[in-house]
This record gives C-alpha cells, sequence and structure tokens, in this order.
C-alpha cells in the first residue's frame, strides 16, 4: 500500500511510476482503451473508458469491494479520500486530453497529479491539453462522454437498489418483464425512458428499508411472502406490475408523521 507521504515527497514522475506498479491491469485497459478513443468514435469504448477510470479512482482513493483501504493511504492529509474520489470523478472526461501520453501511463500521471493537488495542495503539472489532439475526434468524444455520463446517472440508482436488496440481473429481469441481458445492458448504459418508472419505484423501495429496518434485513425483507401483498412476496409484487400500490403502501407503513 502507497502512503500519500510518499507521492508528496517525490516528484510527479517517480510518484506516477510507484502507483502504475500498484495497478498494472488499470494500465494495461488503458495502454489498449485510450487510443481507440483517440483515433475512433466507438460508444461503446468510451463507455469502457468511464467505467475503468472509476475503478482507477475507486482503487486508489477509496475503499475497494470487498473492504480494507484504497492503494493509496490518506496518513497525512486532513482531505476525505471520498470527497477526492468524488472530485477527481468530476474530471473523467479531462484526463482524455491533460494525459501527457496516450496511453496506461499517461493515464496514471494525471490521475496522480490531480491527487497531488487534492491531499496535498501541491500545483497541477498536466495542466495543458496534449499535442497532436484532432479537433473532430475531440468534439465527438467530448459530446459522447457527456452522454456516457447521463446514461450512468440513470443506471447507478438502480445498481444501488441491487446492492441494497442483494438483487442479482436476472432477479431484476423477472421483476421488470424482461431478459438478464436487458437488465446488465442498463446497468452499463441506464436503462430505457419507459423503464424509469418502475426502477424508480424500486429505488425509493429499497433505499426505504434500507434505512428504516435493520442492517442486513432488506434482502429477507423482499423475498419473503405476505398476506399483505396477497401472499406475495415484494419481487412477485412487481413482476405482477403491481409497484405502484406496494410503493404506496410502504410508504404509509413508514410515515410515523400519520400515527397519532
Amino acid at each position: 500500500m502507497l502512503a500519500v507521504d510518499r507521492l508528496l515527497r517525490c516528484d510527479l514522475e517517480e510518484a506516477a511510476a510507484a502507483v502504475a506498479e500498484e495497478i498494472p491491469d488499470v494500465v494495461a485497459a488503458f495502454d489498449l482503451i485510450v487510443p481507440l478513443i483517440v483515433h475512433e468514435s466507438n460508444l461503446s469504448t468510451l463507455r469502457r473508458y468511464y467505467e475503468m477510470a472509476e475503478i482507477a479512482i475507486r482503487t486508489l482513493v477509496e475503499e475497494p469491494v470487498g473492504g480494507g483501504m484504497g492503494v493509496v493511504a490518506d496518513t497525512r492529509s486532513e482531505a476525505n479520500p471520498r470527497v477526492v474520489a468524488q472530485l477527481m470523478r468530476r474530471d473523467i472526461p479531462v484526463f482524455l486530453w491533460m494525459a501527457p501520453t496516450p496511453d496506461g501511463n499517461g493515464f496514471v500521471k494525471v490521475v496522480v497529479d490531480r491527487l497531488r493537488g487534492h491531499f496535498g495542495g501541491i500545483p497541477n503539472q498536466c495542466v495543458k491539453t496534449r499535442d497532436g489532439i484532432d479537433e473532430h475526434q475531440f468534439d465527438w468524444a467530448s459530446k459522447a462522454l457527456a452522454r456516457v455520463e447521463l446514461e450512468r446517472s440513470y443506471s447507478e440508482p438502480l445498481q444501488r437498489a441491487m446492492a441494497i436488496c442483494d438483487l442479482s440481473s436476472t432477479d431484476v429481469a423477472e421483476m421488470m418483464g424482461v431478459r438478464r441481458q436487458a437488465v446488465d445492458k442498463w446497468l452499463l448504459s441506464g436503462p430505457p425512458p419507459e423503464r424509469l418508472e418502475k426502477i424508480g419505484a424500486l429505488v425509493e423501495i429499497a433505499d426505504t428499508l434500507k434505512y428504516r429496518l435493520r442492517e442486513g434485513s432488506p434482502p429477507l425483507a423482499v423475498r419473503m411472502k405476505s398476506d399483505t401483498y396477497g401472499g406475495r412476496n415484494i419481487l412477485e409484487v412487481f413482476a405482477d406490475d403491481d409497484h405502484q400500490w406496494l410503493l404506496e403502501l410502504i410508504r404509509w407503513s413508514f410515515d410515523f408523521n400519520d400515527v397519532a
């Protein structure tokens, strides 16, 4: 694990090299992805870039999946790692053009440059666009990245609901009356407009269960059959398209203001 102190003491080249050694798989992924974006107009590649950039930030700064600390341990700075991660996510679109080289090492260098700024107040060095960027490719990629960000803003609530209730893509597919592959696509690029109302009901119910029940209870609650639901569980109520009725019922059940 790398200490922030070490990244602040050495120069940017050494700091970036140290981080690259800690996340070689991420570097290798960007070695493939970034050149494609620079030369091709492929929305799928941009989605992959955005996904990998988030993985890199989460791995370096926040707690990775499975617990523990990020690769970069905050031992000196008072900066909140989660705040730093959120600020860095806002820069994902510009990392493409501020990276000194269009490859994995260039991406790592600009990310570490931002890390040093957020944690130690060190002035950023990667502050100008890389030479040789094609204007038309830049315009296309900038607009496409805005679309990807919008798509992810729609998919993130569904991901949160699935995590709270321990739902698989197959579970959600049965609730929504679609194939599992459709749900996997929603998680990557956002659900279609006609599905937002039902997904919104699921997200609100999941959030309510998370904050109103004991930790670990929501997965049990959504699978437990109840006479109140006509002998069904919450998953089956959704599959029967009675989600709005269920949402109103759960709102009423937890509306303690109505209790007098």
